[in-house]
């Protein structure tokens, strides 16, 4: 009763840090056009006239106008908008922006979709490793459907399970599907990492101009590459596994004795480094192609102040860290990832770069309902968590 009291209250807690994280993220940018003096203090664009401007500061009941001399303002170079020199873009307008180059988005969109084939090539190179045969439209079609239950319906079934589920039909052993999900996840974080820690170490030779401060992104790759690389040793190691008693912490689970019993999976995977050396491979492959993706929309918004290798350096890390499980789906935690990291560019339009690689996933996850609807019914999470317990062969789906 305990545990199932506090699994109840475990939503509500993550709600409310979701709705006060998005709070302080609202509070960082501006809905309209804005202008700073040369004081640093901001305002909200009402209307140019001629030699001064029209503003607005405050919020609600302290809110009021004035009218500011333009020479009294900070002029902005590299000017990126299509007004005068001193305004800023407000969010409004950079989504605006978009709208203007929708070819970007449209090569963003094709580049992104090549990352999610790449990605169930990967999956299905693994689960061959354990002899589990799916073919590759089958494995793309596993691929949507579990993107489709993590980015659109989080909370109910999550994506992995999903996944696990479909392809144990092909298996005669569930615990190698799961290690296959696992491994999937996990590469994909360890290729992040590593990602940002050799882009890391290539600015770090190669000093471009106008290069930002590395010490925040170097304590972050630091410390992610320690846990990830725990991580991976924990799930490759079953002396680690028993030293660190982490077989309590899923002991209560439906579906522990399969997770107790993934020894041979994990060991067939270690008596075959060069497939996953392979796997590894097309995760980076699959990897590059995402981030390039949301490099062309922030691009397409016009965010001339970022380059291009600090995609490459903070998007890893905003996603790795990101996939911490503070809030819902990430809300709010995400945005003000995005905002921490890309902290030289105009807040607007970083946010509206999270905005945009928020929903693109979510658009391009729709195939996985095509797939929900039209294939066999997927039952409830705990039925998904006693078949994938019980040893009965299932019917093929």
């Amino acid at each position: 009763m305990k545990s199932r009291a506090a699994k109840l209250l475990l939503l509500p807690a993550k709600c409310f840090l979701a709705a006060l994280l998005l709070l302080w993220v609202l509070s960082q940018v501006h809905w309209h056009d804005w202008v700073r003096d040369r004081d640093g203090r901001t305002y909200s664009l009402l209307r140019p006239a001629g030699d001064h401007v029209d503003v607005a500061a405050g919020w609600l009941w302290w809110r009021h106008e004035m009218t500011l001399p333009t020479g009294d303002l900070e002029v902005i170079s590299p000017h990126g908008s299509a007004g005068p020199a001193y305004v800023h873009d407000g969010l409004a307008s950079s989504l605006r922006h978009v709208r203007g180059e929708l070819h970007l988005v449209g090569l963003a969109v094709v580049v992104t979709l090549a990352s999610y084939f790449v990605a169930a090539l990967r999956w299905r190179a693994l689960l061959a490793l354990q002899d589990i045969r799916v073919g590759p439209w089958e494995a793309l079609r596993l691929t949507f459907l579990g993107m489709f239950f993590n980015i659109v319906v989080p909370g109910t079934v999550g994506g992995d399970l999903v996944k696990a589920y479909y392809a144990a039909q092909h298996a005669r052993d569930k615990g190698s599907v799961l290690v296959s999900v696992v491994i999937d996840r996990a590469l994909g974080l360890f290729m992040l990492t590593l990602l940002a820690g050799a882009m890391l170490g290539v600015l770090a030779l190669v000093r471009p101009p106008n290069l930002p401060d590395l010490a925040q992104a170097g304590l972050a790759v630091g410390v992610i590459a320690a846990v990830v690389a725990l991580g991976m040793l924990v799930l490759f190691s079953s002396r680690l596994r028993g030293l660190l008693h982490v077989q309590k912490l899923y002991q209560r689970l439906p579906i522990a004795h399969r997770i107790s019993a993934m020894g041979q999976a994990v060991r067939t995977y270690r008596s075959r480094p060069g497939g996953l050396a392979l796997a590894a491979s097309t995760s980076m492959v699959s990897q590059t192609l995402w981030i390039l993706g949301l490099a062309l929309l922030g691009q397409s918004l016009g965010l001339s102040q970022v380059r291009w290798y600090e995609y490459f350096l903070y998007i890893p890390l905003i996603y790795t860290i990101g996939a911490i499980p503070l809030t819902p789906g990430g809300i709010g935690f995400l945005e003000k990832l995005f905002l921490v990291f890309f902290v030289t560019a105009d807040p607007s339009q970083v946010l509206a770069l999270a905005l945009l690689a928020r929903l693109m996933p979510v658009l391009l996850s729709l195939p996985g309902l095509v797939v929900a609807v039209t294939g066999a019914k997927l039952p409830p999470r705990d039925v998904i968590a006693a078949q994938l317990a019980s040893d009965e062969p299932e019917a093929p789906a």
